[in-house]
């Protein structure tokens, strides 16, 4: 599929999508969302998906990249689903990606590429500024990843990590806690809905005593649960530019 970039045009259409999106983002392959989302302005999204209530930041690259509900993604985060192999003759693409010269000599056997890795990022999760996420890695739900970290393995849910390569800092809550919140599945619901109807409890400075009413208004039926309607973005081969529910 061919890459294109959103501009002034398609804004109004995207928004009724639930997709808030500037001109100038790069979309190429085809971009999954739900309603509602946003991108900021520069972005390159090679074949990515977004949750609802999800949000990133100026300059973001993510590549074969899945992000969940509820995440805050800062500016200049690099997700790469690929690499180049160490392992061959050379880290060059023209041995195993036929595209990269063939505008210059036509097509030119080459070697079976490395698989492509995906990168999972679970919900609630929050990427500080200039973090770079390796191809596989998963990041575990409620996780915060600190400014500048490289990523290079799995992120369990609700760790702190920091550095290059990015270590273990501290847990947000205790394990008990975290069981907790996991089993609980609050991302499935609505939370802006929740909280303009002045029933939501007050979360901050979690405990397990407080978060014991999250729970008796989730089993209570008080959380009103999230619907979102997902959507895929793409280039059609006609050339023009399609959405489709999926």
């Amino acid at each position: 599929m061919a890459m294109f970039f959103t501009n002034d045009s398609m804004r109004a259409t995207l928004a009724s999508y639930g997709l808030r999106t500037p001109p100038g983002v790069l979309i190429d392959g085809s971009f999954h969302f739900e309603d509602p989302c946003r991108l900021a302005a520069n972005c390159i999204l090679q074949h990515a998906s977004i949750a609802a209530y999800s949000y990133i930041m100026h300059n973001v690259q993510l590549e074969h990249t899945e992000v969940g509900r509820y995440c805050s993604i800062a500016r200049n985060v690099t997700c790469l689903g690929s690499t180049h192999p160490t392992t061959s003759l050379s880290t060059s693409p023209v041995f195993y990606d036929k595209t990269s010269f063939n505008w210059r000599f036509g097509d030119i056997p080459v070697f079976e590429p490395e698989a492509t890795r995906k990168i999972r990022i679970g919900h609630d999760v929050w990427i500080g500024a200039n973090a770079v996420v390796s191809p596989g890695v998963t990041i575990g739900q409620g996780a915060v990843i600190g400014a500048n970290a490289v990523v290079t393995n799995d992120v369990d849910p609700y760790m702190i990590v920091a550095g290059v390569p990015a270590r273990v800092v501290r847990s947000r809550f205790s394990d008990r806690l975290i069981q907790r919140i996991l089993a609980s599945n609050w991302t499935d619901y609505d939370i802006p809905a929740w909280l303009k109807s002045n029933s939501m409890p007050d979360t901050r400075n979690l405990s397990e005593k407080t978060f014991a009413s999250v729970e008796n208004a989730i089993n209570s039926g008080v959380a009103p649960p999230i619907r979102p309607q997902a959507y895929r973005l793409f280039r059609r081969q006609q050339g023009d530019i399609a959405i489709e529910k999926i």
